[in-house]
């Protein structure tokens, strides 16, 4: 298939974006991806990660319009979805890189899913362990009750 939909989401984080992609995904002719991978245990990259490029793309349009053509630029795409009618992708660091999406992607739809900041504190703090899939920012800094 050489036309496929796609569709972008963009949350806070913690917001059942993986329990969404994994519904979606079970719809026939959606490729629902949660940032970037497809559902299961274990994940399977299908899109570049492009969580670490998060920070650079909120102080650089220019280099958020680089991170959307290099990484999810319509070719791309089109080869993600191998045939898919629509093609989803949820990730909290979509955020900004929502307008070069709707810049090079304009009949894409675009939506974002909002969470209240306490909420998602709460939800954070009690997972333990090592984050595998960081937030994005390249200095590992401790939280504090003054930094929240």
């Amino acid at each position: 298939m050489d036309h496929c939909r796609f569709a972008f989401c963009a949350s806070t984080g913690r917001t059942a974006t993986m329990f969404l992609a994994n519904t979606l995904d079970a719809v026939p002719g959606v490729l629902g991806l949660h940032e970037g991978h497809t559902p299961g245990k274990p994940p399977i990259p299908r899109l570049p990660l492009i969580n670490l490029q998060n920070l650079k793309a909120w102080h650089d349009s220019a280099y958020a319009d680089q991170t959307v053509a290099a990484s999810r630029g319509h070719a791309t795409l089109l080869k993600t979805a191998a045939g898919a009618e629509l093609l989803i992708d949820l990730a909290y660091y979509n955020a900004p890189l929502l307008v070069p999406i709707a810049k090079q992607h304009p009949d894409s739809v675009l939506f974002v899913i909002f969470r209240r900041c306490e909420g998602f504190v709460r939800s954070a703090t009690i997972v333990s362990g090592e984050d595998l899939q960081p937030a994005g920012w390249p200095d590992r800094r401790e939280l504090s009750p003054a930094s929240l």
